[in-house]
């Protein structure tokens, strides 16, 4: 059933609509997909991502901007390419060439491919690289320069334009694709069993946690300040939340999770993407996104208790509800008092 509903495909190109944020949430408003495409093949259908198969070219350029990695190529695993390319003897990666294009690269895969070399890395883009792809990739290497420069690991990346023969990059190319089809169902396999073993945790969060563990005892710093599309803090207010528990349910990496007996709610830096859920589906705004984190907490997958309350009966309506240590009232009827206090005391009297 998931493969026929919830898997849209062109050729290699998938679409896993399962784990696309607006899924879950129809009112999140993420479009990163769409705004890349060239093609118009990632619309939007019924407040769902939905690809157009016959305008798709498999070019893949949209694949890095998913934030939750629902977009992939089969026949090209960006964590492996990753994983492989520190284990060769070489500091470029070439657009077209090394990699079909580099804007399947994310912050995370950028940064965890220089701690792993411990080298600076070029990003060579030719002549037949769009404008397009040029500023976004150059934007990711500025963001993956800001953190390196907060844990002084000494290294950066950089981006090259230079002139490439459009035969090179197009043999280039297939020869990249079609070496890795070869073994494309023990690809696909070890892919789906990385996916199952992280459950909702994309694979660069995952990549990029376990590349700072490699040089967490070189660390020269305990808090950095949060980076966008990296690394996210949250906090949420004891007086204003109301312990719905909608964030929790809504996070689509379960960064924030409710207690056992749902008295209050955790959170796990080092599995929040960043992606703004939470604050969205907030009714009462008690969600805020502190400007720092801990290293050791986001590395480590250290959770941290938010709130936590204690459930007492309403004096009114005898119902169960979190109390915050100053009325008896349940929030319903807290509300009620406060806007037709005058009826309410008579109700007690009768």
């Amino acid at each position: 059933m998931r493969e026929d509903v919830f898997l849209q495909r062109k050729d290699f190109f998938v679409l896993d609509a399962l784990r696309c944020l607006r899924h879950d949430n129809s009112q999140n408003q993420c479009s990163k997909c769409i705004n890349i495409c060239d093609f118009d093949a990632i619309v939007v259908f019924k407040k769902k991502i939905t690809l157009k198969s016959e305008l798709c070219t498999n070019c893949g350029e949209c694949i890095g901007s998913c934030p939750t990695e629902s977009l992939s190529l089969e026949s090209f695993d960006i964590t492996n390419f990753v994983l492989e390319f520190v284990q060769k003897d070489t500091n470029t990666v070439t657009d077209g060439l090394d990699i079909p294009t580099l804007a399947m690269l994310d912050v995370h895969h950028i940064v965890s491919m220089i701690i792993r070399k411990k080298s600076n890395l070029e990003f060579i883009a030719t002549s037949q690289t769009k404008e397009k792809i040029i500023k976004y990739i150059s934007d990711k290497i500025d963001t993956a320069n800001l953190f390196l420069e907060q844990i002084k690991s000494g290294y950066k990346a950089q981006l090259v334009v230079q002139s490439t023969s459009s035969d090179i990059k197009k043999r280039g190319l297939l020869k990249n694709i079609f070496s890795i089809t070869k073994d494309i169902k023990q690809d696909i396999n070890a892919s789906t069993h990385l996916k199952k073993a992280q459950k909702f945790v994309p694979p660069k969060v995952t990549l990029f946690k376990n590349s700072l563990k490699l040089i967490a005892d070189e660390l020269e710093v305990d808090t950095i300040n949060t980076v966008k599309g990296l690394i996210a803090n949250k906090k949420i207010d004891f007086q204003t939340c109301t312990n719905c528990g909608e964030c929790a349910h809504f996070c689509p990496t379960q960064a924030l999770f409710r207690t056992s007996d749902n008295d209050g709610i955790y959170f796990q830096s080092g599995k929040c993407i960043g992606c703004g859920v939470c604050k969205m589906v907030c009714e009462p705004n008690a969600i805020t996104s502190p400007s720092t984190v801990e290293l050791n907490r986001f590395m480590f997958d250290q959770a941290d208790l938010l709130v936590q309350y204690e459930y007492r009966p309403c004096v009114e309506c005898k119902t169960a509800f979190a109390y915050k240590g100053t009325s008896d009232l349940c929030d319903r009827c807290g509300t009620y008092k406060n806007d037709f206090e005058d009826m309410f005391t008579m109700a007690k009297d009768i």
